[in-house]
């Protein structure tokens, strides 16, 4: 049964996942007492225990009437309640934890026998038993003193990069058999001893389990605590000068993002805890991690630097590629490593650091240049909605360096590969808001990217109509900004640029009758202006909708239609703006994640004696994105142009139907139908029209998966 062991680990383990619970430690209890440890794991600064305390006093009692859920998610084991309560009054944070469960089986038994508690960082947090109960015969036995506990360190995570001291705690528990009642109520204390002086908060998460009762509350002085998402259900008393806000009561919620739901909006059971009352604490002493360090070494770096490059801007540009491609990503997570940069002398002497090393020492180079730079504490997934959630340390698992030039601010990010380019084309993700470490800042700052740093595809063809629908044909296809550095990933990771050509020419492959197409299209990598360009030319035969309509109909049909080929000319490669997401039922708004710019460009070039569209130009706006359509008369023929920008953010559910309404006006007006401008009364086969009005060009790529693997903190606890 070790899915059930695994299983509880994980619900465990979720309470940490969102922002980053980094290291943490000390007791916290006066009348705490070792329990038997055998197999104690040591750690860097302090040794893995197990410490016993009775029942805290501010914690409420267990629900009165708890039926287990009526569609269990474990066979041979019902989970009745789960609990989870912080208490904020204190120095350092303490979230309890307190579930029952039952085995209805023999095998259940054998499961609820070993219990995974609270994975912690020995050398800043401090796991507490309180008690340990089996209920039998409407009896509850009590088992503290007689649980054995053993330790597994599982800090090591190779796939991002990181070691951290995070480890599990297993407790064994003697005397277990089916029909019985398992009661375990355990607290963990702290998030990091440095963190917990400036910031008090917690993180909240419901069981995935499946239990029958959910309960979540936060304790502290009346008036100070604050809590996300949404209101609470009450307020009430909880013991002298002690308020309890209770968040959630009732049964468990599904643990489910609905379809394009932004990430920093919270899932019901799931709640961001803290009496911080101010990002003042958090930025100055933010500021005191990252002061310049401007050793040999780094004056050293600098100089050679500044000889190369006589300009501010590429000083800064090349201080910034400098740590991106000298300094390796790992991420040592001991002790106070959690949180504090290690020094620039280390950074350097093993060419590695996490994302805090590699901002400090960028930080130090531009200071060595005479630029100043500053800390900004950011967040991969919840960036953009940090506004939304109360003031807290843990809503941030990012540093990245911020510098001014020329009036502008520029964001930029060393745990990130090279970036080539000049300063304002370099790609820029979008964290949306930011803490700037600096003392006296007070509000999040909102990290605006240069427009030319932003994805951006322009995709130019030129078509040379024949009256059979076969052309001369030619494209440029050029990717800037965020588009370009995913662009180049794929060349450096996916087989090269021959590969990546291949991957567009098929769209053409696809998208036409027929294409002859050169055998290799050229690639080009324009790393000043950060662009990516691919060339391609042939001879291509356009699909004949006419004909593929008319194969479908009656022989009357097709000897009323018969005539010329029916082509269309569409800019297939301006994706649409948005998903369309289900509207029905839904509460929550659409996520858009990424801010991103296509412009295509078709030139066309008809067969004598045919006649050009007539020239029109229609923009649409709205609060998701701005488009333009314009048909404009060229070289006996025209040109067509299709330009869109989107804008990251959330989409209300009332603007909707404006949003879906405006791409599907602006779809009809890029169709231009060939030849004669308009479509006659055959009923062209949908499938058909498809083939060549469907979108073709992936979405522009997301780097928040880099971004998260890069967190401040290496391994979260």
């Amino acid at each position: 049964m070790t899915w059930l062991r695994a299983g509880l680990a994980s619900v465990l383990a979720g309470a940490a996942a969102l922002g980053a619970l980094w290291l943490a430690g000390e007791a916290g209890f006066e009348d705490a007492r070792y329990a038997a440890a055998p197999g104690t794991v040591l750690a860097r600064e302090g040794r893995a225990i197990l410490y016993r305390a009775p029942v805290p006093g501010w914690l409420p009692a267990p629900p009165a009437e708890a039926a287990a859920s009526p569609t269990p998610l474990i066979p041979g084991v019902e989970v009745i309640f789960w609990e989870e309560h912080a208490l904020l009054s204190g120095r350092r944070p303490v979230v309890a934890a307190r579930y029952r469960i039952a085995a209805e089986t023999t095998g259940g038994a054998d499961a609820l026998a070993l219990a995974y508690l609270y994975p912690f960082s020995p050398s800043h947090q401090a796991v507490v038993l309180h008690e340990a109960l089996i209920g039998r015969n409407g009896e509850w036995i009590d088992i503290t003193d007689a649980v054995a506990v053993t330790f597994n360190q599982t800090g090591l995570d190779v796939a991002s990069r990181a070691l951290s001291d995070q480890t599990q705690t297993l407790v064994r528990l003697p005397g277990v058999r089916r029909g019985d009642m398992v009661q375990i109520t355990v607290s963990r204390i702290g998030n990091h001893r440095l963190g917990d002086r400036v910031d008090t908060s917690a993180v909240l998460q419901g069981n995935p389990l499946g239990a029958g009762h959910l309960r979540l509350t936060v304790t502290g002085t009346p008036g100070t605590l604050q809590a996300a998402p949404g209101e609470p259900l009450r307020r009430e008393p909880a013991g002298p000068d002690l308020e309890r806000l209770v968040l959630f009561d009732g049964p468990t919620p599904p643990q489910e993002a609905a379809r394009y739901q932004a990430p920093w909006r919270l899932l019901d059971g799931v709640a961001l805890v803290t009496r911080t009352g101010s990002l003042e604490p958090l930025a100055s002493w933010t500021e005191t991690l990252y002061r310049p360090d401007i050793t040999p070494e780094v004056a050293a770096i600098a100089a050679t630097i500044a000889e190369a490059h006589p300009d501010r801007a590429g000083r800064i540009v090349a201080a910034l590629r400098y740590v991106q491609r000298e300094i390796r990503y790992f991420a040592l997570a001991l002790g106070d490593a959690g949180y504090v940069p290690q020094s620039v002398t280390e950074t350097l002497r093993l060419s590695e650091g996490d994302c805090k090393a590699k901002t400090l020492l960028l930080i130090s180079i531009l200071a060595a240049l005479e630029v100043e730079a500053v800390p900004v504490l950011v967040h991969a997934e919840i960036g953009p909605g940090l506004d939304s959630l109360p003031h807290s340390l843990l809503a941030f698992d990012h540093v990245i360096a911020g510098v001014e030039h020329e009036g502008e601010r520029f964001w930029l990010d060393p745990s990130r590969r090279e970036q080539p380019g000049a300063l304002a084309a370099l790609g820029q993700h979008q964290y949306g808001w930011g803490l700037v470490g600096q003392r006296g800042e007070t509000g999040l700052t909102w990290l605006t990217a240069p427009q030319g740093a932003i994805s951006h595809l322009d995709v130019a063809e030129q078509f040379a109509l024949e009256p059979d629908g076969s052309a001369a044909f030619s494209t440029v296809w050029t990717f800037g900004g965020l588009w370009a550095e995913g662009a180049r990933e794929v060349i450096e990771e996916g087989g090269g640029r021959s590969a990546f050509a291949r991957n567009i020419t098929s769209v053409y492959q696809n998208r036409f009758a027929a294409a002859d197409l050169a055998p290799e299209a050229q690639v080009s990598d324009r790393r000043a202006a950060n662009e990516i360009v691919i060339e391609a030319s042939g001879q291509v035969q356009l699909r004949d909708v006419r004909a593929e309509a008319l194969r479908q109909a009656d022989g009357e049909t097709r000897e009323r239609a018969a005539g010329a080929p029916m082509l269309v000319i569409t800019p297939h490669a301006a994706l649409d703006p948005v998903g369309f997401a289900p509207g029905d039922g839904r509460t929550v708004p659409i996520h858009l994640p990424d801010s991103r710019q296509v412009r295509h460009t078709i030139e066309v070039r008809l067969p004598e004696g045919w006649t050009a569209p007539e020239p029109f130009e229609q923009t649409v706006s709205n609060p998701a994105f701005d488009a333009a359509v314009s048909l404009q008369a060229g070289e006996g023929g025209f040109i067509l142009t299709k330009v869109y920008r989107v804008t990251a953010g959330e989409l209300e559910l009332d603007a909707l139907g404006a949003v879906i309404g405006d791409i599907k006006q602006t779809r009809r007006a890029a169709l231009v139908w060939l030849p004669g401008g308009e479509r006659n009364d055959l009923e062209v086969d949908a499938a058909a029209l498809h083939a060549v009005a469907a979108p073709s060009v992936p979405p522009a790529p997301d780097m928040r998966a880099l971004a998260a693997q890069n967190a401040m903190s290496a391994a979260p606890d």
